[in-house]
């Protein structure tokens, strides 16, 4: 292979390529109304929707990487960089940013249910509502799986594959290319963030998700390994498949507060308590590596 064939392919083909796969993402998204997917989902076995999952999160998420690191990139899949050494202190970091961002991200889960939407926009509404129940009640259904079997293939599926495939396409390649594109390295992780979110087409919990991106993008940025960001996916995703094994009631947030429990319901001086803590990590995280490998 010569030298020439070697070199990374120009930014704007890689950016075609990446806004190229997310029309394809959005545009099979929203497809009908949502109204059919519950009912689809309701006649589905766990495992036939878990085998689903994993085959849309290797198309959707890790394919795409594939060909865009073969295809655009010289350095192949060393860009992903999965083959750094893990600092130990940086695992901690990722465990200790899930536990102390829970507060946080139920705070805004609580802000984002109570947004209204103008009446102009009454049929955007509903739509947006439909797709919401429709993508809550197929996850209900694989949580209503208290088996063994079932609480491991939750775990490996909506954990594991979800977090590896997940920052493989947003952290690994989306914000990667919009760093090497020489924008802001905070602009670059809040529009991953914002695309992060957007995609899960689960709008009334936008707000927390975006935020809980953000966070996974800085954990990404300030250790250079993508394997961080991972582990802070994996657990927090595993925390809530959980905490719905072990509680009475089945839902998609565990630790989301009911309006009938004042009580349990989060207050913004906790939610600002959350917010330091994690910026105290990244703080940590910065001054541990001041070279930071993602500039």
């Amino acid at each position: 292979m010569n030298e020439i064939t070697r070199k990374s392919k120009p930014l704007w083909a890689q950016w075609l390529f990446v806004f190229g796969w997310l029309a394809v993402i959005v545009g099979l998204s929203s497809i009908g109304d949502g109204s059919d997917d519950s009912k689809v989902a309701e006649g589905l076995t766990p495992g036939v929707m878990r085998f689903s999952a994993v085959f849309q999160d290797i198309l959707i998420f890790i394919s795409p990487v594939i060909v865009y690191a073969f295809l655009f990139r010289s350095e192949r899949f060393s860009l992903l960089t999965l083959g750094k050494r893990i600092h130990p202190l940086w695992f901690l970091s990722a465990i200790f940013v899930v536990f102390f961002s829970l507060p946080l991200v139920s705070w805004l889960g609580e802000i984002n249910s109570e947004i209204k939407i103008p009446a102009s926009l009454h049929s955007m509404e509903d739509w947006m509502k439909t797709k919401e129940t429709a993508g809550s009640k197929m996850t209900e259904l694989l949580l209503a799986d208290r088996t063994t079997v079932g609480i491991i293939s939750n775990i490996l599926v909506m954990a594991l594959l979800a977090a590896f495939s997940e920052e493989l396409f947003f952290r690994g390649m989306m914000q990667r290319l919009l760093i090497d594109t020489k924008i802001n390295a905070h602009v670059a992780i809040w529009i991953t963030a914002i695309i992060f979110s957007a995609i899960h087409m689960q709008f009334y919990g936008f707000f927390p998700r975006m935020v809980l991106g953000a966070f996974l993008g800085y954990l990404f940025y300030f250790t250079g390994s993508l394997w961080i960001s991972i582990i802070a996916h994996f657990l927090n995703n595993a925390l809530y498949v959980a905490i719905s094994y072990f509680s009475e009631e089945t839902k998609v947030n565990p630790l989301e507060k009911s309006p009938e429990d004042p009580d349990m319901q989060i207050s913004w001086s906790m939610a600002a308590l959350s917010a330091m803590l994690v910026i105290g990590v990244f703080i940590f995280l910065k001054r541990m590596n001041p070279k930071e490998e993602m500039t």
